[in-house]
């Protein structure tokens, strides 16, 4: 059987690795280099952690989390990175504070500074890496039967391979942990073996030195990953360990004095998203609604829970919502490719109950079309967009035949929907838009985008709604919201109807 740290190398794949390196806007050297650092560093720290009761009781508590253990469910490393990334850093960045507290600020610049990365994509490498290493340690657990008291046994079994595997240039890193035993013992075995591989390819020696420097990271790399993490904390880790006290009214002062706000936008569907369109996600990794009764805002412009409480995100901070926040287009979608129909299947969450004002229930996903059209026409501080590029919303449970405008029988049950909530708001208006992927010519995929759009529409239209509430046009190759369309889950996404509410 392989090892801890074997198994954990081989889940980071080489693609792996060009996907994490992509994101964070460093050289894919640079990348190996912190993730060849972080990896063994780590588990040398649990195995340090181990030897104590509170500390095994921790590593038990981590490895034991259905949202962490939910992240890998039939998923590998690089297909949770590619699907759910969003999740995977949130969840990481509450494992960063819960495991090393106050000396992760120290972790991250040791981890900089020999990767020669920035402090945030060090950051953002232990945030990618650590629930699944976490994830492994359980698999470990589960495996071997381990108890609070065996799992340092094991470590102690492990250590040598572990310790032999940090990078030299890390020799002085149980300082940055406070660790002085993990300094004295790793001193005497760091840096030396090199056999260390991810996945197909061999990624990870030593450490920096033992292979070239790749180039510096762009300014515009290192913004693609400050961006989608506009909720760090500002303030570190203060936050974290009174964040259980800012849930205390009495202590309140105290936490105005130190908790940290993060801006972000509310988009048409109420969903709070950050400045590039991606959904801002709570303490628990779940996306946040407002909804007017779970979440809702308050006159000072925060987001709160229905009892009034300061609502917070997965780093720890309060969320304040700018209306006017400036927000890129998003490629962000949840959900999973279908090699064999071809087709992208949106994950549309836990349904829920809707009763439309005529008595009709429908029961829909909570993420899904029907539930952010209902949630739109029945928010009245929500208005119709001037701008007709906005307000969009994909029809999630809409397929053709390949190549074709003929809808798919399992399409209708979406669209007998849509029609019963457009009967119960004969006011409102809407206009179906259809788009395809860039294969081919505009030429081609401009005529089948539209006959797609009107399939749609013409079915709503058979389904009792009358003809002069609705229209709709084709696209074709404008408006990708997955604009790379390098891999068949991009096109997939891209290929699609939306419908967008024009009056109300």
């Amino acid at each position: 059987m392989s090892s801890l740290l074997q198994r954990i190398n081989q889940g980071i794949t080489s693609a792996c690795l060009d996907k994490i390196s992509n994101y964070l806007g460093e050289s894919r050297n640079d990348t190996s280099n912190g993730i060849s650092a972080v990896v063994p560093s780590v588990l040398a720290f649990l195995a340090d952690r181990s030897h104590s009761e509170q500390g095994a009781q921790s590593i038990f508590t981590a490895t034991s989390d259905n949202a962490l253990t939910a992240l890998f469910t039939d998923s590998d490393l690089q297909t949770t990175f590619e699907k759910n990334r969003n999740a995977l850093l949130a969840k990481g960045n509450v494992l960063i504070s819960e495991l090393f507290g106050e000396h992760a600020e120290g972790f991250e610049k040791e981890i900089s500074s020999h990767a020669n990365i920035s402090k945030e994509s060090s950051r953002g490498i232990l945030a990618a890496v650590l629930p699944f290493m976490l994830n492994e340690v359980g698999k470990f657990i589960d495996e071997k039967k381990l108890t609070e008291s065996s799992l340092s046994n094991f470590f102690d079994n492990e250590k040598d391979e572990i310790y032999a595997a940090v990078p030299s240039g890390l020799a002085t890193l149980g300082s940055a942990l406070g660790l002085s035993n993990f300094s004295k013992d790793l001193s005497s075995t760091v840096g030396t073996t090199t056999k260390i591989t991810h996945g197909e390819k061999p990624i990870i020696g030593r450490g920096a030195k033992d292979r070239p420097m790749g180039p510096k990271r762009s300014e515009e790399g290192k913004m693609r990953w400050l961006l989608p993490l506009l909720g760090l904390v500002a303030l570190g880790l203060l936050v974290y360990f009174l964040a259980g006290k800012c849930k205390d009214e009495a202590a309140v002062a105290d936490c105005e004095l130190i908790a940290a706000y993060a801006t972000y936008a509310k988009n048409e569907q109420n969903l709070v998203i950050n400045a590039t369109g991606e959904p801002v996600l709570d303490h628990n990794g779940n996306q946040i609604v407002v909804d007017g009764s779970t979440y809702m805002i308050n006159n000072e412009n925060e987001l709160v829970d229905a009892q009034g409480n300061r609502v917070m995100d997965a780093d720890g901070k309060r969320i304040k919502i700018d209306k006017n926040l400036v927000v890129a287009a998003s490629s962000y979608a949840l959900g999973e490719y279908d090699s064999v129909r071809d087709a992208y299947i949106y994950n549309v969450g836990e349904n829920r109950d809707f009763t439309l004002p005529d008595g009709t229930r429908l029961s829909v996903g909570e993420n899904s079309t029907e539930a952010k059209i209902y949630n739109f026409l029945n928010d009245s501080n929500t208005l119709v967009s001037n701008d007709k590029t906005q307000g969009w919303i994909t029809l999630d449970r809409i397929y053709f035949d390949t190549g074709e405008s003929t809808l798919t029988a399992e399409s209708e049950q979406q669209l007998q929907n849509i029609a019963n909530i457009l009967k119960n708001y004969p006011e409102v208006h809407a206009k179906f838009g259809g788009y395809t992927d860039n294969q081919g010519t505009q030429e081609v995929n401009q005529p089948l985008s539209n006959d797609r759009a009107n399939a749609a529409m013409n079915s709503v239209i058979e389904k009792g709604i009358d003809s002069s509430r609705l229209e709709s046009e084709g696209y074709g190759q404008e408006h990708f919201i997955c604009p790379a369309n390098d891999t068949p889950e991009c096109m997939a996404q891209n290929r699609r109807v939306d419908i967008r509410i024009t009056k109300k």
